[in-house]
């Protein structure tokens, strides 16, 4: 099946159906529901369907795991295998609970049509039933993180991703040139899939780290954003180019762009394209006066 389009929904347990009616055990975990996608989902159905998997991002911290090596092989992925918790099955169950809940509301709208799964009714009263069929038909998947987490004083990693050094002569308490930007800086696994949060804080480094080093070579800094607009003005002015030269002068243009100053590797092509631009505009304003 294909995801033509996806979407995450946070839930709280209070909001939600639980397994006990009783406070003092509700699940205080959060649950996410992802993968919500549309299409065939073959071998299951033959005919469009709608399928939303919840899952459980945060699963319970005192639940202990074992990683088992299966090959020699270093591209070959360990074997994780987990302690059992109740905790983090009633988290599932709610996550089903309330994915059952949020498309009988659409289905009471005309939006979907009927639920397939869980085939059975749903309630407090066969939570048991419902934690079957959830090992049955879940599975676990993983986002390696948070093995060099960047935060305060004893983190690993300081504020802007640099590395730590525990030695009290290195310059400015870190590691020299060294910056890690992944899913292993993360503090703490987010609530929802963390792989826009990743990009977030991915672009900011990449940023700075680009300022650092125009600093360093006394270079004029472009943010990405500067960047990108220039590359919109860029494309304005080609259309305008486009427009009113003729089949001569536009081959006369793309010469023009093929320039390379001397020390220059590609041509700097916005420059080069405004001079002509403006070039035209003086010409054609001096053949209206």
């Amino acid at each position: 099946m294909g995801w033509p389009f996806g979407a995450f929904f946070k839930f709280l347990p209070e909001h939600a159906n639980l397994l006990t009616e009783d406070p003092e055990q509700k699940n205080r975990n959060t649950f996410s529901m992802g993968h919500f996608g549309a299409g065939l989902c073959e071998p299951y159905t033959d005919f469009p369907t709608v399928v939303c998997t919840p899952n459980c991002p945060r699963p319970d911290l005192r639940a202990g795991y074992r990683a088992q090596i299966t090959s020699t092989d270093p591209a070959q992925s360990l074997r994780v295998i987990h302690t059992e918790q109740r905790q983090d099955w009633e988290t599932m169950a709610q996550g089903v609970y309330a994915t059952v809940r949020m498309f009988e509301y659409l289905q009471s709208r005309g939006v979907v049509g009927k639920r397939l799964e869980p085939s059975f009714d749903l309630s407090p009263s066969n939570s048991e039933e419902l934690v079957q069929w959830i090992r049955e038909n879940h599975f676990t998947v993983f986002h390696w993180a948070c093995t060099c987490k960047a935060g305060v004083n004893g983190a690993v990693a300081d504020a802007h991703f640099r590395v730590r050094h525990p030695s009290p002569t290195s310059p400015e308490g870190v590691v020299a040139n060294l910056r890690v930007g992944s899913a292993a800086c993360l503090p703490d696994m987010p609530d929802a899939n963390p792989h826009l949060t990743i990009t977030a804080f991915s672009f900011a480094l990449a940023e700075e780290l680009a300022r650092t080093q125009a600093s360093r070579k006394q270079k004029e800094f472009s943010s990405p954003r500067e960047l990108h607009q220039a590359a919109l003005d860029l494309d304005s002015r080609a259309a305008s180019l486009v427009g009113q030269f003729s089949k001569a002068e536009l081959v006369a243009q793309q010469k023009l762009l093929q320039i390379r100053r001397a020390g220059e590797e590609q041509p700097n092509l916005y420059e080069v394209a405004t001079q002509h631009y403006e070039k035209w505009l003086k010409e054609h304003s001096d053949n209206e006066e």
